[in-house]
């Protein structure tokens, strides 16, 4: 339960709440388990503070600080204005952010297995070795957000969520569910795909490079933007060398002149070993 003088001071608000944090920087602040749904918070100073189970809900906390490893939980941050908030090293284990906004907002190291972040907005959010094992993320809007090598790993669920632009080098989706999901111009290199479903995924403009894909679903990716016939293939890695096949006269050039090259410089061996047999069949005079 959350402490009833620390209740009380940030009853008197953000400022007066941030004066006494400054002057007793060593506080872990409790206020677990509070109702604190729909409170104007921005800019408030909760780093190391206790907020297991706390209520959050649609509550405006831009710019918070929740740095130094705050406890939330279990904390219901749904409908949170969280924009440009620090949560490095925030424990949100199982903590919901459903339709939560995070845009921006510094997730590095946080702790996030189970959270509930479906409707999520993650857009230019920074998760770097995030650990999202077993989150809910469907149909979050994670876009331009950096994943580089955040762990999605554990069956997480990405069902339709927006991951266009997104950084995911060395990011790990094993076993994670990322049907229809758009990933549109993402960068996925060193991604590890294993035993991870990617059908109908959107992957026009992505850039694969030693991508991890063994036991992977892939199955109707498509490869074209939403303004042309869709064409879709089966193999992620393959993805972007048919598209600049069928579209890049350059590129259809350069292979059809390698073609014929292959096969003079194959027609002109079979011939000589022709040659060379018919010579030794010849009859000695």
């Amino acid at each position: 339960m959350a402490n009833p003088e620390h209740l009380a001071k940030l009853k008197e608000g953000v400022e007066a709440w941030n004066q006494w944090r400054d002057e007793y920087d060593q506080t872990f602040p409790d206020l677990s388990s509070a109702d604190l749904s729909g409170t104007d918070l921005t800019g408030i100073d909760l780093s190391r503070a206790h907020l297991e189970h706390t209520n959050l809900s649609d509550g405006l906390l831009e710019k918070a600080n929740f740095t130094g490893g705050a406890f939330l939980c279990n904390a219901n941050l749904s409908n949170c204005h969280l924009s440009w908030s620090r949560l490095m090293g925030a424990d949100l284990t199982e903590a919901i952010l459903n339709g939560a906004s995070l845009s921006h907002a510094n997730l590095h190291g946080a702790i996030l297995p189970k959270a509930h972040l479906t409707a999520a907005k993650l857009s230019d959010a920074n998760l770097h070795q995030a650990n999202s094992q077993r989150a809910i993320l469907n149909e979050a809007n994670l876009r331009g957000a950096n994943l580089v090598n955040a762990d999605f790993s554990e069956k997480a669920q990405l069902r339709q969520a927006d991951l266009s632009g997104a950084d995911m080098r060395g990011a790990d989706f094993r076993g994670a569910d990322l049907t229809h999901a758009i990933l549109e111009g993402a960068l996925l290199v060193g991604t590890d795909f294993r035993s991870a479903t990617l059908t109908g995924c959107h992957l026009y403009g992505s850039a694969v490079w030693d991508a991890k894909l063994e036991g992977a679903i892939q199955s109707n990716l498509v490869i074209t933007p939403e303004d042309q016939p869709t064409i879709q293939v089966d193999n992620l890695e393959v993805a972007q060398f048919i598209y600049l096949l069928l579209n890049n006269q350059k590129i259809r050039t350069v292979i059809d002149t390698i073609t014929s090259k292959v096969v003079l410089i194959l027609g002109r061996a079979r011939a000589k070993s022709c040659s060379r047999r018919n010579s030794r069949r010849a009859p000695q005079t």
